[in-house]
């Protein structure tokens, strides 16, 4: 069963567990020392089974299929029995044959972990978050015990040793409220606060988008897209990229919230995102962003936009670029990710509401602009040298 999670701690933990194994070594052996295969062999083996805590109904099972296997085998001894209790164990704890039940599908995978004190739990989390995290996903440990001393404490640490996020109720509370205590949706001031703002903030942003430009027929196609498991490796984004179902001519601007950065500051407007994680975007997308900033501040002096690379993760643009889209991005800058407070609890996701607002009529005014993307203010600048700095630099150009 541990194979998968072998690593070079590996050597360390066998020699942790040697005694445990030579005392159930040591039992087999008295049980199943010689002679031939009868009724109380398999009963004793089962008891043996049950008394190392590998729990009735697994025990009956394996004794079970070991008798079938003996049975098929032809063997009457109880070596034998040995030999078909090893394999069926090595089979039944195998994850090659269920590693589906492990593959996320098409939205986030949920494990709950249950089992009496000291079965296990907490070391069988890290190792599954290990192995998730090994596969490139994203992982957060929900600490559901909040009677039992210590046991918050303790799932914090391997939370920190395998770089996941951790989320904690309060000690005492309902279990169940490190899931669910958190408003659905609330305007609480300046700030919208959610259960998941990450990412229905990006959702609603391209409704009310869409929604502002139904009332005017801007100058090319918008389309509104909406991709499914981006926690587990962007897999909506991908499959769509790779179909070609959008014209590769298509500018893609992933709107979305992301963790907030040093030069990020919720409440300063929307940032326009140069980059994530992944990489940077492309120029001749963002300058359509670039053109609606300028256009909005002519407009509305006192219209705010940020410009800053969101390096806290990998969004959707990227998966568009990979298959040779031209991509940028508009993110919400996002307080408490993934529900995670500062001092560790659970508490809301939430955006600044000025932020949001100005995401949807920065979007609106670029696709109204899209025409004239390439005639922003620096870039005429930039493109234009005066004659007399050419014959003073002695690069005069016919």
């Amino acid at each position: 069963m541990l194979r998968f999670l072998r690593d070079r701690s590996t050597g360390k933990t066998e020699k942790a567990v040697e005694k445990t194994r030579s005392a159930w070594r040591g039992h087999l052996s008295s049980i199943f020392g010689g002679g031939q295969i009868d009724d109380s062999v398999w009963d004793e083996m089962e008891e043996l089974l049950v008394s190392a805590d590998v729990g009735m109904a697994p025990s009956s099972l394996l004794v079970d299929r070991s008798k079938e296997r003996v049975k098929s085998d032809g063997a009457s001894s109880t070596v034998a029995a040995i030999e078909a209790l090893k394999d069926e164990m090595v089979d039944l704890l195998s994850l090659d044959r269920d590693a589906a039940l492990l593959e996320p599908s098409d939205g986030p995978l949920a494990i709950l972990m249950i089992g009496v004190n000291g079965a296990g739990k907490t070391t069988s989390i890290a190792k599954l978050v290990h192995l998730f995290r090994q596969r490139g996903s994203s992982v957060v440990i929900g600490a559901a015990d909040t009677f039992r001393a210590a046991a918050v404490e303790q799932l914090e640490v391997w939370a920190r040793r395998v770089d996941a996020d951790f989320v904690r109720a309060r000690p005492g509370s309902d279990p169940a409220a490190v899931v669910f205590d958190l408003p659905d949706f609330q305007v609480d001031g300046e700030m919208i606060r959610m259960r998941a703002a990450d990412d229905l903030a990006g959702c609603a942003s391209i409704l009310a988008s869409l929604s502002e430009l139904s009332a005017q027929t801007p100058p090319g196609d918008v389309y509104g897209v909406f991709t499914r498991a981006e926690e587990v490796g962007l897999m909506g984004a991908r499959l769509l990229a790779e179909s070609g179902l959008l014209p590769k001519q298509t500018l893609v601007v992933s709107l979305e919230s992301s963790r907030t950065l040093p030069g990020a500051e919720q409440g300063s407007g929307p940032v326009i995102r140069v980059g994530d994680a992944g990489m940077t975007f492309n120029a001749d997308a963002e300058s359509v962003l670039l053109k609606a900033r300028e256009t909005l501040q002519l407009q509305e002096g006192g219209f705010r936009v940020q410009r800053q690379l969101m390096s806290g993760g990998v969004c959707e643009a990227s998966a568009f670029a990979l298959f040779g889209y031209r991509t940028t991005g508009i993110a919400f800058p996002l307080g408490n990710y993934h529900n995670g407070a500062p001092d560790g609890t659970i508490q809301a996701e939430y955006i600044h509401v000025e932020d949001f607002l100005g995401g949807v009529r920065l979007i609106v005014e670029a696709a109204r602009q899209m025409p004239e993307k390439n005639n922003i203010a620096f870039k005429q600048r930039l493109s234009q040298v005066p004659d007399d700095v050419r014959e003073r630099l002695g690069r005069k150009l016919t």
